[in-house]
């Protein structure tokens, strides 16, 4: 199965790692108001499922929400947001 996953480039300015293409990973996930699935490991309380799956894709969300591509990898800073194809 493929899924999307909205991760907000907040969640790992202070501690999270640099999520790279082909990496395999273990992510808590939250649903937001519109079901848009969320990873996250500063809001345990709001998670909705544990999913381990391949990272397939990593798009970079710019202001207008028109994805752009992002590269290999997910950067620890505040200022971005990543959509991530995840085969699981």
């Amino acid at each position: 199965m493929t899924i999307e996953v909205f991760v907000g480039g907040w969640e790992h300015e202070c501690c999270g790692p640099q999520y790279v293409v082909d990496q395999v990973v273990t992510w808590d996930l939250r649903a937001n108001g519109d079901g848009h699935l969320w990873e996250t490991h500063h809001l345990p309380e709001n998670v909705v499922r544990t999913v381990t799956g391949r990272v397939m894709a990593i798009r970079e969300i710019d202001g207008d929400g028109d994805p752009e591509e992002a590269g290999m990898v997910i950067a620890r800073d505040g200022e971005h947001t990543y959509l991530v194809t995840l085969s699981t």
